[in-house]
């Protein structure tokens, strides 16, 4: 089923939900953000938490089953690749830390798509889109499958989806564009974007479980 598109008041209803039936302190999420800032500003001593550090304690958590099913061992080697990945001047990725989703220029779509593929390969579908929107969570939406399939997006093979982000990714522009528009004052827009979609695609799949 398609995730209808989101207003004001559809975003709000289900944040209200999200919290009261998903994640009730967003505690995960709340402890990497911190972590991930603490990381930055301690990066130069030598007993500071790594980048990588930081966003696993969100994707032992979040993307449990990546690892659950042998996908990837969380050790230190994979940790490891994770740093690399965020150290790479070719992703420069803390380029995008301080930038929002609707400074995206056609141009670099190339340069998001390149990038979402390399995270891609070392952390799965789900867990690069929930890194990369770590280091830059106004500029990079999360996703799942559940919420790709109700925006009509079906990723396929493993490190060959950076198309089908981008397209998530303009689609979000689009939809946060529109919603500031008519007021939208989120702090926390990509996030409050991710619980409504989340709601709508799950709950969906829910009731459609249910169904004899």
């Amino acid at each position: 089923m398609r995730i209808p598109e989101p207003t004001l008041d559809g975003v709000a209803e289900a944040r209200k939900k999200f919290i009261e039936q998903v994640d009730p302190t967003n505690l995960f999420y709340r402890a990497a953000t911190k972590l991930v800032e603490l990381a930055l500003s301690e990066a130069r001593e030598a007993d500071s938490l790594t980048l990588a550090e930081a966003v696993g304690v969100l994707l032992k958590t979040w993307n449990d089953g990546f690892y659950r099913f042998g996908h990837a061992k969380f050790d230190k080697e994979h940790l490891g690749k994770i740093q690399e990945l965020m150290d790479s001047p070719e992703l420069n990725l803390l380029s995008f830390r301080e930038r929002s989703l609707e400074s995206l220029h056609s141009e670099e779509e190339s340069s998001i798509k390149t990038i979402f593929e390399s995270f891609e390969k070392v952390l799965g579908t789900i867990g690069a889109a929930k890194c990369l929107h770590l280091l830059a969570p106004q500029f990079f939406p999360l996703w799942d499958r559940d919420i790709a399939h109700g925006y009509q997006i079906y990723p396929q093979k493993r490190g060959t989806n950076g198309e089908n982000y981008v397209k998530f990714v303009n689609k979000t522009r689009e939809q946060i564009e529109k919603l500031k528009r008519e007021g939208f004052r989120y702090e926390d827009s990509l996030k409050a974007l991710d619980e409504y979609n989340w709601i709508h695609a799950h709950q969906n799949k829910r009731r459609k479980s249910r169904q004899p």
